[in-house]
């Protein structure tokens, strides 16, 4: 849209500056040239038009798309695939048992600021993940989890991430951006994912908001799954979200 706005200011004051010269000149061919001029800036700048609404529809199509494609990964281990959940824990990191009696991963990010929790379908089927986990910690945390060192955030394939990120041109520049663009709030959410399932506020100044979605392809799975992410906010921050597979002992026995 910036170019569509200069391309028809820049136009607009070539077009006026050289209507003002009209009245100067007495030479019809040096008229007739200032016309040609002002023709061809006319096509540039509908040209302009042309190729700014095409970007602005493509960009529509792609928002209109991820508003309605579930988060099904976090960084690149997905959901069912046991191809990344291999790929990710190649170094043969151990699980724990967790509370149902299925395997779970904990890594902290590179800062220690967040941890990431997986869990697997069962001990037969460690790399089958049917949930993942995300959510930031203090100083006050102490449990021993295993390091990814290379991941600053543990962020979704649609950039879902806990935190604030500094903007490019900070970086390049110095220039500070606090705006909501670099953070997630709920309104961003709602913005990229779309209206929840559930909005739900389980204390003052904390809210959840819900996704279900049904029948959701598991990549290199038999079956289908029904969808379920849930991302906590305090004082308008995400602090925590988590994306799941909702599966039954059968289901899962289908996708071996």
């Amino acid at each position: 849209m910036f170019v569509l706005a200069f391309a028809l200011i820049y136009a607009i004051k070539i077009n006026s500056k050289l209507k003002v010269g009209c009245f100067s000149i007495n030479s019809f061919k040096k008229h007739k040239k200032i016309m040609q001029k002002q023709k061809y800036y006319r096509i540039a700048a509908l040209l302009a038009v042309f190729v700014s609404f095409q970007f602005a529809s493509v960009y529509s199509v792609k928002a209109q798309t991820s508003k309605t494609a579930p988060e099904m990964s976090v960084a690149g281990i997905e959901l069912g695939n046991r191809e990344s959940a291999k790929a990710f824990l190649k170094s043969g990191y151990q699980p724990r048992v967790g509370k149902d009696g299925r395997p779970t991963y904990f890594f902290y990010n590179k800062w220690g600021s967040q941890v990431m929790k997986l869990t697997a379908a069962s001990f037969e089927d460690p790399y089958f993940l049917t949930e993942i986990e995300v959510f930031s910690v203090g100083e006050k945390y102490q449990e021993r989890h295993f390091q990814a060192e290379e991941v600053k955030y543990f962020e979704t394939e649609n950039n879902i991430f806990i935190g604030f990120k500094q903007s490019t041109m900070y970086f390049i520049a110095g220039v500070k951006n606090k705006g909501s663009n670099n953070e997630i709030t709920p309104k961003a959410m709602v913005e990229m994912k779309g209206e929840p399932s559930k909005r739900a506020e389980t204390e003052k100044n904390r809210e959840v908001l819900s996704y279900n979605i049904a029948d959701v392809k598991i990549t290199g799975a038999k079956t289908e799954a029904d969808y379920q992410a849930d991302y906590e906010f305090y004082k308008n921050k995400l602090k925590r979200f988590s994306i799941k597979l909702v599966l039954d002992e059968k289901m899962t026995a289908k996708n071996k």
